[in-house]
């Protein structure tokens, strides 16, 4: 069974001689998928009139798909350039397609001029390195493919000829408001007059980033390894960040959707705790506790609950945290984990809910008085945001504190050789970050 790609198909010269290609000597099943913008009237129509024909006559074992959307009015309504806006409709549109037909990647007519463009517009924009390094040809990420990125245009021009291809002219590829077309007519021929082998210098030096950017992304890889736990959504900070190359610091926090400035607040706060951030364009945000970075949805989606303990349930659903379990037990000594705690004693009907910023709990071993339970959870580590999510077993009738899941019982609700009804409570199910946190931190 052949692969399937998708085929970006705009009718111009690179996307028809990288079609044939595939057609003619890839093996490949190919869906060709051509875009209408409607931004250049007439010839928009023609364009997609060609591609029809073109289909049909030199690809017609290729299924073709056309679609028409409103660029301009998507542009409007997102804010963003008309080009930027054909960028969006068109890739997301192929990626639709790539799903639907089941295809392992879409590939697209970018080649080495259009390397060089990039970069250079990269470079006008005050990019980084990573942006030195353009394109790929293969982008897992996104699925998509670029089989003539090694090749000039002169190479596709010589292609062209040599099997007779037709092809339709963008009249607007002249127009040099567009940034690209003057870096291509105007900005290149100007270095070339400095140094005749601009592009295959150019080119040499892309391939020489590409070397140095996967050096320093492997260094980020190991400091990400050690840092970052994905299974409760924290960095590591360390006093020493501040020691830290600069560039290596930046990359590792970039990557989890910090801005330049938020990163330069983060260099040096070790430590340092309870400082929040919003990340940009995103619903998340994070919060530094004791040398600790968590990282949680803002808003946090706190639901108050109030369940009654039941004998005949176990388990109980803890919204935006996982499941609890509770049930009758022996008196044995409590382990990491899981808790039991003297229910015949009490005389109280208990419930399980979420901690309250007003609970004050007795922790076992505490003979008198007792503590606010936000504190408590502050001693075991529990950063500010995730303090109102934790469970605790609480008297109905009194509201007092019996255990704080999965930490500590009460002093009142201790086993002891008298006890006759006992409840063992524990965490059966960490759905969430802030409930395998919590068994991390017990």
């Amino acid at each position: 069974m052949k692969e399937k790609l998708i085929v970006g198909l705009s009718g111009g010269r690179d996307s028809v001689a990288l079609t044939h290609f595939l057609y003619t000597q890839g093996g490949y099943d190919l869906v060709l998928a051509h875009m209408n913008f409607h931004l250049r009237g007439e010839e928009s129509e023609r364009d997609e009139t060609f591609v029809s024909r073109l289909s049909r006559d030199l690809f017609p074992n290729a299924e073709l798909v056309v679609k028409g959307v409103d660029c301009e009015g998507y542009a409007a309504v997102h804010k963003v350039s008309v080009e930027m806006a054909a960028r969006d409709l068109r890739y997301a549109w192929f990626e639709d397609l790539r799903r639907k037909y089941g295809a392992t990647y879409i590939a697209v007519a970018h080649h080495a001029d259009d390397q060089i463009e990039t970069v250079l517009m990269n470079l006008a924009r005050g990019t980084g390195g990573a942006g030195l390094v353009g394109m790929k040809e293969r982008d897992d990420g996104r699925h998509l493919i670029r089989p003539f990125l090694s090749k000039t245009r002169a190479e596709i021009d010589a292609y062209v000829t040599d099997f007779g291809l037709p092809y339709v002219e963008d009249s607007t590829n002249t127009d040099e408001e567009i940034r690209r077309n003057y870096i291509r007519h105007t900005l290149i021929p100007t270095f070339e007059r400095l140094n005749p082998s601009f592009r295959k210098s150019l080119l040499r030096s892309i391939g020489i980033f590409s070397e140095e950017q996967a050096y320093i992304e492997s260094v980020v890889d190991e400091e990400e390894k050690a840092r970052f736990d994905r299974d409760t959504d924290l960095i590591k900070l360390g006093d020493s960040d501040d020691q830290m190359p600069e560039l290596i610091f930046r990359r590792l926090f970039a990557r989890h959707g910090f801005n330049d400035e938020q990163i330069r607040s983060l260099r040096g706060l070790g430590g340092k705790s309870a400082r929040s951030f919003h990340l940009p364009s995103s619903e998340i945000s994070a919060q530094s506790f004791r040398g600790r970075l968590y990282m949680y949805e803002d808003p946090l989606p706190l639901k108050p609950y109030r369940m009654p303990i039941r004998q005949s349930q176990t388990d109980y659903d803890v919204p935006h945290f996982g499941g609890v379990r509770i049930d009758t037990g022996d008196s044995l000594q409590p382990v990491r984990g899981r808790l039991r705690v003297d229910a015949g004693c009490l005389r109280h009907t208990l419930c399980l809910r979420n901690a309250k910023p007003d609970d004050r709990f007795s922790p076992f071993g505490m003979k008198r008085g007792s503590k606010l339970l936000f504190d408590y959870l502050k001693d075991r580590g529990v950063p500010p945001v995730y303090r109102p999510f934790c469970p605790v077993v609480a008297s109905e009738e009194s509201g007092e504190v019996v255990a704080v899941l999965p930490f500590e019982i009460a002093e009142t609700a201790k086993v002891t050789g008298d006890s006759r009804e006992t409840l063992t409570l524990s965490i059966s199910r960490p759905d969430s970050s802030l409930a395998r946190l919590l068994l991390t931190l017990s």
